[in-house]
């Protein structure tokens, strides 16, 4: 028996008996149809083909063959080694392989030619290979690299620190103090001469037997002080600066992870000893150990 409209309760036919569901699932399941969509469309869309011709751009540097070959026909020493090679062939170890003077470097069984470098493109060289940001390592000429300041300023020294180690003089006698002078005894002043009569045989056999001791405990001191000095030295450079040189400043204090680990350059103005130095930095005077500088190279090309 179908039921009539008078048996529902009353307002129920506003009601919305429509199911929902979350919005979030509308929003994912809308989201994969557009990317599914947006992948056909890409898939089925043919591609413009343009009809303007690509600019070029210029290189930066233009390192390419054809200019290290016209930079060799402007280098005059380049021009003697041609001239050279063409008279005596077998005697350098050279090639013009394409035009180009090449250097013949041998790696095994196999000599490699690599072209020889005119004046002209060394700057510019090395400049692409290390100063450049984009260049693929820091380089391998010494000189090169040692001159530039932002290494010398941030990088780490892979290497000792500089100075020699320099052991104190190991003492004569017994009780003698390592530093300063023989201990002060209350018979050191005022000292009157007098004079005891003989000690017994045994006081000269005492006597001899300490000098003997004495004489040995040196002995070993000055060889352990030289193996200490040894290992210390070991791969480490002895660095002396003249008065008015330049050189890097170790920051000791005060500085953060990524800041610079050398500043200056700041000039010597006097030199103590072998060790120390005193610099200045324009304003005031300090004094500083070796360990603490670098020097300060000119860049030659």
């Amino acid at each position: 028996m179908a039921p009539n409209d008078d048996d529902w309760p009353p307002s129920t036919d506003t009601w919305d008996i429509t199911p929902t569901r979350s919005p979030s699932f509308f929003e994912q399941l809308n989201a994969v149809i557009t990317r599914h969509q947006a992948k056909r469309q890409t898939a089925h869309t043919p591609s413009s083909v343009s009809t303007q011709d690509p600019t070029l751009s210029t290189p930066l540097f233009d390192l390419s063959l054809d200019r290290v070959y016209q930079a060799q026909l402007n280098d005059p020493d380049i021009q003697e080694k041609v001239e050279l090679l063409r008279k005596h062939p077998s005697q350098l170890s050279l090639e013009i392989k394409n035009g180009i003077l090449c250097k013949l470097l041998p790696r095994g069984k196999i000599k490699r030619a690599l072209p020889y470098i005119p004046k002209a493109l060394i700057k510019d060289i090395l400049f692409t290979h290390h100063d450049h940001p984009l260049a693929g390592h820091f380089g391998t000429i010494d000189d090169y690299i040692r001159s530039c300041h932002q290494c010398a300023r941030f990088n780490i020294q892979r290497q000792k620190p500089p100075g020699l180690l320099q052991p104190i003089e190991p003492p004569d006698e017994s009780f003698q103090l390592a530093f300063g002078r023989l201990p002060r005894n209350p018979f050191d002043s005022p000292r009157p001469d007098f004079k005891f009569r003989r000690p017994n045989d045994y006081w000269l056999h005492v006597q001899r037997f300490r000098a003997y001791a004495t004489q040995m405990a040196r002995r070993n001191i000055q060889h352990q002080q030289q193996l200490s000095k040894q290992r210390y030295d070991l791969n480490r450079n002895s660095s002396s600066y003249n008065i008015g040189d330049l050189v890097w400043f170790k920051v000791l204090v005060g500085r953060c992870k990524l800041d610079e680990r050398f500043r200056g350059p700041f000039q010597i103005t006097r030199q103590l000893n072998s060790l120390n130095y005193t610099l200045d930095d324009g304003t005031t005077t300090f004094t500083t150990h070796v360990n603490n500088l670098l020097p300060v190279y000119e860049r030659q090309v």
